[in-house]
This record gives C-alpha cells, sequence and structure tokens, in this order.
C-alpha cells in the first residue's frame, strides 16, 4: 500500500467487520519497527488506533516470518471448505436456518449471524424484527412480500 501514516508507512490495510488491521514501518527514538493495529473509523469517517495491537522490533522479524511461513504451508495443504471456516467468523448458533428476513439496506455496520462476517452501511442485508439480528442478503432469505 505504501500510503503516509502519521509518522510511517503504512504496508498493509484488512478490513475486519467494522474494525481494519493495520501494519505499518515506523520509528521512534531512530529505532525501526513494525506496527500491527486494529483501527477504527471516528465520527469524521477517519481511521483511528486503537489500544489493540503490538510492534514488532527489527530482529524479531526472522523469527516471525519464519513461523508465519510455515503457518501458510499449513493452511495452504487444508481443504478449501477448512479454510474458508478458519478465516470466517462465529455464526450465531441460535438463530432459525434457513435465516428469513425483510431484505433492506442496512443503517449501520454489524456482523452477519448466519456467517459470523461483518457488513457496512449501505450493504444490503435481511433484517428479522423478532430476533432483532440481521444477515448479509446472499446468507440469508428474503421474506416472502405477505408476511411482512
Amino acid at each position: 500500500m505504501s500510503e503516509n501514516d502519521s509518522d510511517g508507512v503504512v504496508l498493509l490495510e484488512f478490513e475486519r467487520g467494522t474494525d481494519t488491521l493495520r501494519i505499518s514501518r515506523k520509528t521512534y527514538n531512530g529505532k525501526p519497527f513494525t506496527d500491527l493495529r486494529i483501527f477504527f473509523r471516528g465520527d469524521s469517517g477517519q481511521l483511528l488506533p486503537t489500544k489493540k495491537g503490538c510492534t514488532l522490533r527489527d530482529r524479531e522479524l526472522p523469527q516471525v516470518i519464519e513461523e508465519l511461513t510455515k503457518l501458510r504451508s499449513e493452511v495452504a495443504s487444508q481443504p478449501a471448505a477448512a479454510q474458508a471456516q478458519a478465516t470466517r467468523g462465529e455464526p450465531d448458533m441460535s438463530v432459525p436456518s434457513p435465516f428469513v428476513g425483510i431484505p433492506m439496506e442496512s443503517k449501520y455496520a454489524g456482523k452477519c449471524v448466519v456467517c459470523g462476517n461483518g457488513y457496512q452501511v449501505g450493504d444490503s442485508i435481511v433484517y428479522h424484527r423478532e430476533l432483532k439480528k440481521s444477515a448479509h442478503l446472499g446468507c440469508g432469505k428474503p421474506a416472502p412480500r405477505g408476511s411482512r
């Protein structure tokens, strides 16, 4: 990505539901380090850092990279279904299957009760009024017209 952060360079960003995981290179007291941090969107829409995160010193990077490379090989050898489950959020097991609700555009960011992944403002969702829960339009089913 190579975008400038307040005092460093943004290397990668991953959307994680309503938050963003940012990996940056920074310097503190003349010493370079790698920062892995969770960010959230403030009222103005700007990404703001949370306390959730960690820093890696340059001397720690080789061991971290070695372990991540091993993990990458393990994940690549898993069947596709296991990989998809490992990268998804946890679904809400208390909701009926199939999840049926009123199709609408999301007014708020939230979490799909079927797959466990997040959705953003403006995404197409189905909403169950009684349960006060929602799902991605592709995960749930729209309610029949007469049942609304």
